[in-house]
């Protein structure tokens, strides 16, 4: 299994969210919890050998509870994640940190 620890912001159409990412794999499956937005979030889906993703989960807002699909790319150093709902496009970009939190 590998673990990794994202520092990630988010682009929503009001502007951009900040927060943390652990992303742990074990073969093909892929698995962690998005803490942004105030709230921490489990996810879930596969992943190749180029770091090609398709994760499913779920955001919490102030007003409601979103479940999403985002397809991208999460290598050990940075991740680029897509996001599509109706009209709107979530752009996630995230760079690895260590332990700590601190960026690499």
């Amino acid at each position: 299994m590998s673990q990794y620890v994202y520092k990630i912001i988010m682009y929503v159409p009001i502007g951009e969210r900040k927060g943390m990412m652990v992303v742990n794999t074990v073969g093909d499956r892929i698995e962690g919890r998005m803490d942004i937005l105030g709230h921490s979030e489990p996810f879930s889906g596969i992943i190749d050998e180029e770091g090609n993703c398709c994760i499913k989960g779920q955001l919490n807002t102030l007003m409601k509870k979103i479940t999403f699909i985002a397809q991208g790319i999460i290598l050990e150093d940075r991740l680029h994640l897509l996001i599509h709902r109706k009209k709107d496009v979530f752009e996630i970009f995230g760079d690895a940190c260590h332990d700590d939190g601190k960026e690499q």
